[in-house]
């Protein structure tokens, strides 16, 4: 795969410290100023929409795609932060690392988004695709012939959280259950569909903290 043209393999980790420097010592742009590219997809359980802000402002695409925290419904808007330090304790540390504190929230993701021009064009439960405003028209027709952007909490209205939210039986200990993202789905429903979101908010920090 190494050999394929226009394909460049970089084994480092990106964030907004070193990110400029990655990008403008790429091949794959040799050396342009205005880099563009079709579609830039970030998926690192982390800082993404930090990382997703950073990689905007060094690059242009018609499409982006990214995970989000599915955990948390809209109208929350909160998001991992590049830099925080990891809180003392295995249990937090634990839960920093692989739980509902990483990523961003969908609302989060698309105002951040819409500041860079991109409308919410699709969301499958676990990542949403923005597309640019320059090129939505492209696309519209067949993908949103009720318009763009996609509503946000229709997103949540029509998801099936059964199949997003899947529940196994944990490797460790086989009477612990493990959800996405360790939030059970009647939750996510409960935070959605039945609490005001003032209460909805006070309910994700109380089950997160």
């Amino acid at each position: 795969m190494r050999n394929r043209p226009g394909l460049e393999l970089v084994q480092l980790a990106a964030g907004p410290t070193n990110l400029k420097q990655i990008l403008s010592n790429s091949s794959c742009f040799n050396g342009v100023e205005a880099k563009r590219v079709d579609v830039i997809k970030v998926d690192i359980d982390s800082y993404d929409c930090t990382l997703v802000a950073h990689v905007l402002k060094e690059v242009s695409a018609k499409i982006v795609v990214m995970e989000v925290n599915h955990a948390i419904p809209p109208p929350i808007k909160c998001a991992r932060l590049y830099g925080i330090p990891y809180l003392q304790g295995p249990k937090t540390k634990f839960l920093i690392n692989k739980g509902s504190y990483r990523g961003c929230t969908l609302s989060y993701a698309v105002s951040m988004l819409k500041s860079f021009g991109y409308l919410l064009l699709r969301f499958d439960g676990d990542d949403a695709a923005f597309i640019h405003e320059e090129v939505a028209a492209l696309v519209q027709p067949e993908f949103a012939p009720h318009g763009l952007p996609m509503d946000e909490f229709n997103c949540y209205r029509q998801m099936d959280y059964e199949d997003f939210f899947l529940v196994q039986p944990s490797q460790v200990n086989m009477y612990w259950y493990t959800y996405s993202f360790f939030i059970p789905p009647v939750v996510v429903q409960d935070w959605f569909f039945l609490q005001p979101a003032d209460q909805s908010l006070k309910l994700v920090v109380g089950n997160l903290s």
